[in-house]
């Protein structure tokens, strides 16, 4: 019995639809993989490096991936996010822990001015940087000094109100926004500190 004209090839056309879906798939897998490969890459900085010896890597390999140069004003859109990443590396962050305050300072100021940012931003983020570093000093003294208060007082209204008086010592008006993140679980001076950020 003879086909309708057109039968074989409207038999054939889901398959492929099927193989050019796989092609793309395929395509799609690469590229991702190739994407990753060049994030690792771009992550991969020496450890044993001095600060300054990871920045220009990382700024080789950020230019060589994005074609875009955050160091330069048309790359100031993307150069934020680059000194974000640059900052959470978890070599740049050993470095960074193991400074003085004020070592810490004038390396994360050469840094920003690496990344081009102006002696007025560089400024303004270095007296940000004053207020966290203030602040991360008297949260973790207030996690000593909770700790203590929880070893040594007994469970229930007595141990309440000695941290309610603590939290206000140390936090004033921030004190009931402490305890509300406490009893949910939270405490944010456990978190990690990322040197620059926050």
């Amino acid at each position: 019995m003879a086909q309708p004209p057109g039968a074989v090839g409207s038999a054939q056309r889901p398959w492929a639809a099927l193989k050019t879906a796989a092609g793309r798939w395929r395509q799609a897998v690469a590229l991702e993989g190739a994407e990753d490969a060049a994030r690792r890459r771009l992550l991969a900085t020496d450890p044993e490096a001095p600060i300054e010896a990871q920045l220009e890597t990382f700024l080789e390999r950020l230019l060589e991936m994005s074609k875009v140069d955050p160091t330069r004003a048309e790359g100031r859109l993307s150069r934020a996010r680059a000194v974000e990443v640059f900052l959470r590396l978890e070599s740049v962050q050993a470095r960074l822990a193991a400074m003085s305050t004020n070592e810490r300072r004038t390396t994360l100021a050469r840094v920003r001015a690496r990344f081009g940012y102006s002696p007025q931003d560089i400024a303004r983020l270095e007296s940000t940087d004053w207020h966290k570093d203030a602040r991360w000093d008297n949260g973790l003294a207030y996690m000593t000094e909770r700790a203590a208060v929880i070893a040594a007082t007994p469970a229930g209204t007595p141990r309440d109100a000695a941290l309610e008086a603590l939290r206000a010592r140390y936090f004033d008006h921030e004190a009931e926004t402490i305890a509300r993140e406490e009893a949910s679980g939270f405490f944010r001076f456990r978190r990690r500190r990322v040197y620059g950020r926050n």
